[in-house]
């Protein structure tokens, strides 16, 4: 671990600490469209596709550890966000949500950064590792769970935006009634 931190690039520092002073320059609500909530987990979800291309041998254990990694990771994250009693606010002629500041998205950003920062540091150093099967996959199940920690999440506020909308049409609906 020592070697780890002693000869990882300065970069790669850099990096970091420019992303958590981003974050926590940014912590605030956050004002954004349906359609820009799945942003994050497509990417992801290609990149993840993409490592499990760029495995050595693909067999069915680990498609199946994937799916059932991604299956995790969503209900994982979206009985986080369904749980959790956020208070939103609902902007129906922009079809926008407010969503309240959480360090979720952060955390799963920071995790998804060191886990693949240290695999690939890990294959760097010593190639003959990801031969073990047990490695590669237990890289690619991480993967995959943080790729569907953000699609849970999105499901999650997708899943609050119907809630939201349909109360409006609801209550709008009984209020011309009377």
């Amino acid at each position: 671990m020592k070697l780890f931190l002693i000869s990882t690039p300065s970069w790669v520092y850099c990096l970091l600490l420019y992303y958590i002073w981003s974050e926590i320059k940014s912590s605030k609500d956050i004002l954004i469209q349906l359609k820009k909530i799945f942003i994050a987990p497509i990417i992801l979800l290609l990149l993840f596709i993409q490592n499990l291309l760029t495995l050595n041998e693909i067999d069915i254990f680990i498609i199946y550890s994937c799916l059932v990694s991604i299956f995790i990771g969503i209900t994982t994250s979206y009985l986080i966000i369904i749980k959790h009693k956020f208070t939103y606010i609902y902007n129906f002629k922009n079809n926008e949500l407010k969503i309240p500041y959480s360090k979720v998205s952060f955390i799963y950003m920071l995790l998804l950064f060191f886990s693949t920062y240290y695999f690939k540091y890990l294959q760097i150093i010593d190639k003959s590792i990801f031969e073990e099967s047990i490695i590669e996959e237990l890289y690619i199940s991480l993967f995959a769970i943080l790729a569907g920690l953000f699609i849970g999440k999105s499901m999650g506020y997708l899943y609050n935006f119907k809630k939201l909308f349909y109360l409006n049409i609801k209550n709008t609906h009984l209020l011309s009634l009377k």
